[in-house]
């Protein structure tokens, strides 16, 4: 098998195995023999594409999410703004205020994670440079 065909199933494997389908209907479909596809899908390039197709669609999804959340906010001060029962009112108004800092605990936790995983990265990027110093000590 040519090496850009076999590439090309491979990310349509990943894809497949990001959208929740079973590798042995995919392998039957794409004439590639079971113990094939699932050696593929355990190999770190496939892993990889898995990854990104999901990262990709949960992007899009938050998207939609954030501008769905707007319109609900809007909708929820204009029920309180116009509520004729003070208990709707206060419900209302209390669900707005509820969702604001639900969404500010998460957004600081977020973050404070992504500056934890900085934290790490530039921690192994020394640890790495500082190795290879040694290593190119030892050998020289």
């Amino acid at each position: 098998m040519q090496e850009d065909v076999r590439d090309d199933l491979k990310s349509q494997l990943a894809l497949m195995i990001a959208r929740g389908q079973p590798i042995n209907a995919w392998a039957s479909q794409n004439d590639v023999p079971l113990p094939t596809a699932y050696r593929w899908s355990r190999e770190p390039q496939v892993r990889g594409k898995v990854q990104e197709w999901r990262r990709f669609v949960l992007n899009l999804t938050i998207g939609r999410l954030a501008r769905l959340s707007l319109k609900a906010t809007d909708g929820i001060a204009k029920l309180g703004r116009g509520a004729e029962s003070e208990s709707v009112q206060l419900r209302a108004w209390r669900a707005v205020l509820a969702d604001q800092m639900a969404v500010a605990k998460f957004s600081d936790l977020e973050h404070r994670v992504t500056e934890v995983e900085e934290q790490v990265l530039e921690r192994n990027r020394h640890a790495g440079q500082a190795g290879y110093g040694a290593a190119k000590d030892r050998a020289g």
